[in-house]
């Protein structure tokens, strides 16, 4: 048996991936299932949960009853450990980013009351001074998954080419996004501009809903991991989804308006020849050539290199299961 603490729908990016590869192994899952006072509380969703639950087996818990759990948990940076017991081993899963945040899902504030947390790489780990015994280098589940871009076009009715991904800045950056001359620009070079943004930061105004406007519309696989697959480039506000561009391989056109400290938003994987970055009041000109270069070119050699230095192989499901087998198989009984 496998726990698996579920308060935010979000976490089934990182969690369905462990699920399956559990599954295969003959090893059944455990869902402690609390709400969450967001868009994406569990219980908000019930239709989806219930799918994944069928699918693979899975046992459903109040979370008022992880006090009881004894197996392997796992968590997703701290949410639902202060509702966890003392027998529980906690395995805390990183956002990537959230843990070197200050705030409430800081790392430093939840590491002593964990057994182990599991970083994407070691370099980021070091690069944010979040070095610990506990650490493991497993990489994340939340790439354990193969994304047709033709299923994609198909499911959504998107165009099939010449896609232009826009990873809607947070409405408190907007001002300094000069969106909607950089949908002025995609429109001027023939393009389709697709948005995706997230519940908490809906767009209201139609002019700046694209050609085609997402949020969440599917927790796994999650909405913005297809819209990457059926893209052609993304345009990014400094985001940290730099990481999944850059393992989906995806060229970025990156403008970088956040207004908190350089150094949480990734900057090393910038620094490839995937990724140019301008100031959001760069003229057509310069913007189209910077698309149409990046479009064009072959970056598989610089992702590689990136992913290398950076990040992290594939396939951390298995490499995961694998750390924790003696303690799965005493589940297992």
């Amino acid at each position: 048996m496998i726990n698996f603490v579920v308060k935010e729908m979000t976490c089934l990016r990182y969690f369905i991936p462990l699920v399956h590869e559990a599954f295969l192994r003959g090893v059944q899952s455990r869902f402690y299932v609390g709400s969450f006072d967001k868009y994406n509380c569990p219980f908000r969703h019930p239709k989806v949960l219930s799918y994944f639950v069928q699918r693979y087996q899975i046992e459903v818990l109040e979370i008022e009853k992880l006090k009881e759990a004894k197996e392997l948990t796992f968590y997703i940076e701290d949410v639902g450990i202060d509702q966890s017991g003392p027998d529980n081993k906690k395995i805390v899963l990183t956002y990537q980013n959230d843990f070197v945040n200050e705030g409430d899902h800081c790392y430093h504030n939840y590491i002593d009351s964990v057994d182990h947390v599991i970083f994407p790489s070691k370099f980021i780990a070091e690069y944010h001074k979040t070095v610990s015994d506990k650490n493991l280098y497993l990489g994340s589940p939340k790439y354990d998954i193969s994304i047709d871009r033709r299923q994609v076009i198909e499911k959504y009715d998107l165009p099939d080419r010449d896609n232009i991904l826009i990873l809607f800045p947070k409405l408190r950056d907007l001002e300094k996004s000069n969106i909607l001359e950089i949908l002025s620009h995609i429109k001027k070079m023939s393009c389709n501009a697709i948005i995706k943004t997230r519940g908490k930061d809906r767009v209201t105004s139609e002019s700046m809903r694209g050609d085609r406007y997402f949020e969440d519309v599917s927790w796994f696989p999650h909405t913005t991991m297809e819209l990457l697959a059926a893209s052609d480039l993304v345009i990014n506000f400094g985001s940290t989804a730099i990481k999944e561009c850059v393992m989906m391989r995806k060229p970025v056109i990156n403008f970088p308006i956040k207004p908190h400290n350089i150094e949480k938003t990734f900057p090393f994987l910038y620094e490839y020849s995937y990724c140019e970055q301008h100031q959001p009041n760069c003229g057509f000109k310069k913007f189209e050539e910077s698309a149409r270069r990046l479009m064009s070119a072959d970056h598989q050699s610089a992702f590689d290199e990136s992913i290398g230095n950076h990040l992290f192989d594939y396939h951390s499901s298995s490499k995961i299961l694998n750390f924790f087998e003696k303690e799965i198989s005493h589940d297992k009984g």
